[in-house]
């Protein structure tokens, strides 16, 4: 039994799908992925971590950014829409409708039962190949977990986990430090 060919779509086929349409897609080796919806308690975890950014950066250069942000991962293959993003000057875009960044400082994401394969297994992998990030978070919404991947000064990754209220990452390429506490502020209520 023959099955039906896939449909592949080129990266200029994706970027002009999505700014017609201006709903969030993401775009894994020619396939078009729709975003799906995310949990009040993810919503709120990364509403308390852009926030901590936003006041933690002030008076630096670097600026946190919501969910709404394309980032080009891998030229021709990964585009992604991470929950939180930082971006630092130069800020680099891929042409001159200025939605898509190509050179993120650090990547936020959420995980949940729906994503987190697609996150771990996908995005992890592509976002330590990407020469521009120096900081990942992967946040876990129903346990206090937090994962912190971070280059060293040498250009190797390395990994911290924090599992606890009392305990902060340490954004050191930033300058900014994020109490865990704040980051699950008000979620487990939701």
């Amino acid at each position: 039994m023959a099955s039906a060919p896939l449909l592949r779509f080129t990266e200029a086929q994706y970027l002009r799908y999505e700014r017609e349409f201006q709903q969030k897609h993401e775009f894994v080796h020619g396939n078009i992925l729709a975003m799906a919806g995310a949990g009040t308690r993810h919503n709120i975890i990364a509403a308390n971590l852009l926030s901590a950014l936003v006041v933690g950066l002030r008076g630096k250069r670097c600026r946190a950014v919501g969910s709404d942000q394309r980032v080009l991962v891998k030229p021709g293959a990964l585009y992604f829409y991470p929950d939180v993003t930082v971006l630092c000057p130069p800020v680099e875009h891929l042409d001159e409708s200025r939605d898509t960044v190509l050179n993120p400082h650090l990547i936020a994401e959420v995980l949940s039962s729906a994503t987190r394969r697609h996150d771990v297994d996908l995005k992890l992998p592509a976002y330590r190949e990407h020469p521009a990030i120096q900081e990942i978070l992967l946040i876990e919404p129903d346990v206090l977990w937090v994962q912190h991947w971070f280059r060293s000064p040498g250009g190797e990754w390395q990994m911290r986990t924090i599992s606890s209220a009392s305990l902060a990452v340490n954004l050191d390429s930033l300058g900014v430090e994020v109490p865990i506490e704040e980051i699950y502020r008000n979620a487990t209520d939701a």
